[in-house]
């Protein structure tokens, strides 16, 4: 019996996710130097970041940490205010951007997630549109994304909204974090822990 107790005690430790910590160089007071803005306006106040996409550019806002993020989780609170969308992004520079993974949510609650490399041409939609049940594009949402090997699992609420089998680049490495906004929306509590 007690053998039996350890097995399941080992075997649960081994698929347990990893303790989430604040993303090194998102402080609550202010916005770190770590953080490059791309495009649009970003800053923090309260502990709260919000991004703003300028009327005169073509491109969303953008802002985007350079920090190893090949296999991990993710979480992210977000409020998307006056946006249509926003988007967390995960890439390697490499010479020019190699996106590998990029999840949308809109307004209208549907979450889109595109995977793969762009560089070797895989870069597609993991599947078709899930809608996101009950969303209030006003109201603050948890977003976590749990992703090892080909495999991603996207959560809002603490409710499994996603699961997909990503392309083969996916699992190369990733080492730049990026958030993008279409309008104005906020963030807090940006967590990154990577698998061991």
């Amino acid at each position: 019996m007690r053998l039996l107790i350890l097995f399941f005690i080992l075997t649960c430790s081994l698929f347990a996710e990893p303790e989430l910590k604040p993303l090194k160089g998102f402080e609550a007071k202010s916005y770190s130097s770590s953080w490059t803005i791309g495009h649009g306006v970003w800053k923090v106040e309260e502990g709260i970041l919000s991004g703003l996409e300028l009327e005169e550019s073509n491109h969303s806002a953008g802002t985007g940490i350079n920090h190893p993020c090949s296999h991990g989780v993710i979480s992210l609170e977000f409020n998307l205010a006056k946006a249509e969308f926003v988007q967390l992004v995960m890439d390697e520079l490499k010479g020019k951007k190699d996106h590998r993974f990029k999840l949308r949510i809109y307004k209208t609650g549907d979450m889109k997630i595109n995977a793969g490399s762009k560089r070797n041409k895989t870069m597609k939609a993991m599947g078709p549109m899930v809608n996101i049940t009950n969303f209030n594009s006003d109201a603050w949402h948890k977003l976590k994304v749990v992703y090892k090997g080909q495999s991603i699992k996207a959560y809002i609420d603490g409710k499994l909204i996603n699961k997909v089998t990503a392309p083969k680049d996916f699992a190369r490495p990733k080492n730049r974090m990026s958030l993008n906004v279409k309008g104005f929306a906020l963030f807090k509590n940006f967590l990154y822990t990577p698998y061991e």
